[in-house]
């Protein structure tokens, strides 16, 4: 079966299913990578190796000891807090506003073509805008997890995220429409007076969105390369 055929016979639920399984890990994964948390333990790393050098080495265990204890007593509020801001604004920008714009723009959008005629009913306007945010979001994971192993790279991983994020969704409103067109039998006219405002009003949205995660990530990949 090829790959044409596999989307067309893929029910809509299984694929909205799915396109909320990888929002949620990429949520995870956003979570995992916090740049302030990785600072913050680097930073008492670096310190507690630097004590440890000054001292005789039969006081390093017990120095090691509290020397971290002392620095998790000051950072821990420090660290909290960073954790709950990298948990907030991933589940906002990862989770919240993909899932409620593709809520609200495939009933909007669905809404308008029924003027028209939607022939492939509700159920594939749905469908295509779960395989939207598949394509979007599997992109995105493989594009970081490449960008993650590339680490001694700096140059290159801060232009794969710059350019390609952006990229990615922009390509996938472009495979929307082309699905939609398909689905539900559109003619050219109608692809473009609603297709192209779509995809340049979501585009300069989702290009904030992508440059605020590809700084988020760069930032872990640049502090995670400091030794």
């Amino acid at each position: 079966m090829n790959f044409k055929k596999l989307i067309q016979n893929a029910e809509w639920w299984k694929c909205l299913l799915l396109s909320l399984s990888l929002c949620f890990i990429l949520f995870l994964m956003s979570t995992s990578c916090n740049p302030a948390i990785l600072a913050i333990d680097k930073f008492k790393h670096g310190i507690t190796n630097e004590v440890l050098k000054q001292s005789g080495p039969e006081l390093h265990p017990l120095l090691g000891f509290l020397v971290g204890k002392f620095l998790d007593n000051i950072s821990f509020s420090v660290r909290t807090q960073a954790l709950m801001f990298g948990l907030l604004s991933s589940f906002t920008f990862l989770i919240i506003i993909p899932v409620l714009s593709s809520l609200f723009f495939a009933l909007f959008t669905h809404l308008i073509l029924m003027i028209g005629g939607a022939a492939g009913g509700w159920r594939m306007t749905f469908k295509s805008f779960s395989l939207h945010r598949i394509f979007c979001d599997g992109a995105t994971l493989l594009l970081l997890i490449l960008a993650l192993n590339l680490q001694d790279h700096l140059t290159l991983v801060q232009f794969l995220l710059i350019v390609f994020l952006p990229l990615i969704r922009f390509g996938s409103l472009i495979f929307l429409w082309i699905n939609l067109a398909q689905t539900h039998s559109l003619g050219a006219m109608r692809v473009i007076f609603l297709g192209i405002p779509h995809i340049l009003l979501v585009s300069f949205f989702s290009v904030i969105v992508s440059e605020l995660i590809a700084f988020w990530f760069g930032l872990y990949i640049i502090v995670g390369s400091i030794h």
